[in-house]
Order: structure tokens, then C-alpha cells, then sequence
């Protein structure tokens, strides 16, 4: 069953305290339903998955919104990741953290089913980069850079482009001849 299916028959049940149709009365099956509703509540009329990161302390219960909407998941993802763009908040969130951190930052506020292994599979795999542009369309990433008119061989630039230290055979051969 899909995700948000799944997720509006449990706003459903939790409203009304009818089971869906394909549960029945089977006892097994209205049990298993009844535990896995156990898991969320409503609140102002929104699913709230309660999040206990400590079973055994539960004053630190969180209600946590849940995300049904695919593509949203994806681009919560990839602001805890990059950076929700140039904003204050953006910048003092920070971006491009690791994936442990991106878990702590979507599960302090937000849920849903695999959050742990979508970020796994878009901030482990960089995939973070191909869901969508950094830049607002028609905007270049990068100004475009000329060709500097010297050439490489010119000896005012070699100096810039070769290495300035001596290279390692050089420097045993004057050690060699110092001794």
C-alpha cells in the first residue's frame, strides 16, 4: 500500500474509531491495526507521528508532522543537507553537513517511513545535486572566465603556474654535493 494512502485511512481511523474496509473484523488483523495507529495522533486536525527518542524517559516526547508527499520528503532531504538557499536561516543552519546530522535535523520536526534510508541514499550517494538546480534558471553557476591573454610558456607566469619549491631529486643532489 502506498505511503499516503496508508497515512490518510490512519487520520481516518483515528478520527471516526472505524477500521478500513479491508481490515474486517478479523481479530488479528484489527489488533495489528489498533498498534500501528498507536504510533500517531491528530492534532488540529493533522497526523502527528509521536516520536519517544527514550522509551524509558518519556518526557521527551515529540509529535512530529508527517510528510505523505514524495517529492516534498526529497526536497527536505536536500535543505537539511545543502541549505534551504541564501537566507540568514539558511546560513546559520549551515550546509552541507553530514548524514547523522541531516537525520537529527528532519527528525526534530518532521516523519515519515525510511526517513533514515532516504537520507542514506541522498546524502551518501550525492544524489543531492541532480534533484535540483542550485541556481534559478537562466542564472550561470559560474561567471564565465576569459582566457588570459599570456601564454603558459611566457616566464612571468610560469612562476605562478610551476611549483616554487625544488623538486625532491634537486634537493638530494644539492645535500649530496654539500657533503
Amino acid at each position: 500500500m502506498e505511503f499516503a494512502t496508508e497515512m490518510d485511512e490512519v487520520k481516518e481511523v483515528l478520527r471516526t474509531n472505524k477500521y478500513p474496509v479491508h481490515v474486517g473484523n478479523d481479530k488479528g488483523k484489527t489488533a495489528n491495526y489498533r498498534r500501528k495507529c498507536r504510533a500517531f495522533v491528530l492534532q488540529d486536525e493533522s497526523l502527528k507521528f509521536v516520536h519517544k527518542p527514550n522509551r524509558r524517559d518519556l518526557t521527551e516526547v515529540r509529535f512530529l508532522g508527517v510528510i505523505k508527499d514524495r517529492q516534498y520528503q526529497l526536497d527536505i532531504v536536500v535543505a537539511s543537507h545543502r541549505g534551504a538557499g541564501d537566507s540568514d536561516e539558511a546560513v546559520a543552519l549551515g550546509g552541507h553537513v553530514g548524514r547523522d546530522k541531516v537525520i537529527d535535523r528532519i527528525m526534530q520536526i518532521y516523519w515519515w517511513r525510511n526517513v533514515t534510508s532516504d537520507v542514506v541514499e541522498t546524502v551518501d550517494n550525492k544524489f543531492v545535486f541532480f534533484l535540483r538546480p542550485i541556481n534559478p534558471p537562466g542564472v550561470d553557476p559560474l561567471p564565465h572566465i576569459p582566457e588570459p591573454p599570456v601564454s603558459c610558456t611566457d616566464p612571468v607566469t610560469e612562476s605562478f603556474i610551476a611549483p616554487t619549491t625544488p623538486r625532491r631529486s634537486e634537493r638530494l643532489q644539492r645535500t649530496e654535493s654539500a657533503r
